[in-house]
């Protein structure tokens, strides 16, 4: 997985992000952030195979959280995330 290190999720929505997705023909992208704060975009062929790296990579792997995404032909993302997955908190530990 390609690690970055943005400070914030605006670096997917700049211009080589966008080019980078059009030379890849991603239809889907999932965008994650790792627990250490780092960020990384990982594509994926449909809507069911988003929704299922999403999940995984929070509850299995252990990320903050991830957010899955329709791109356009352009390679633009469609306006918001159709789904958002959220690492769970501990509050029994707190």
């Amino acid at each position: 997985m390609t690690k970055f290190s943005a400070l914030s999720i605006a670096r997917f929505f700049e211009a080589d992000a966008v080019a980078g997705r059009v030379a890849r023909k991603a239809k889907f992208v999932v965008l994650v952030e790792a627990s250490d704060g780092s960020w990384c975009e990982m594509d994926a062929d449909d809507q069911g195979h988003a929704g299922v790296l999403a999940r995984n990579i929070v509850d299995v792997i252990g990320a903050r959280g991830a957010s899955c995404w329709r791109v356009l032909p352009g390679g633009e993302l469609l306006g918001r995330p159709f789904l958002t997955h959220f690492e769970t908190a501990n509050w029994e530990a707190a």
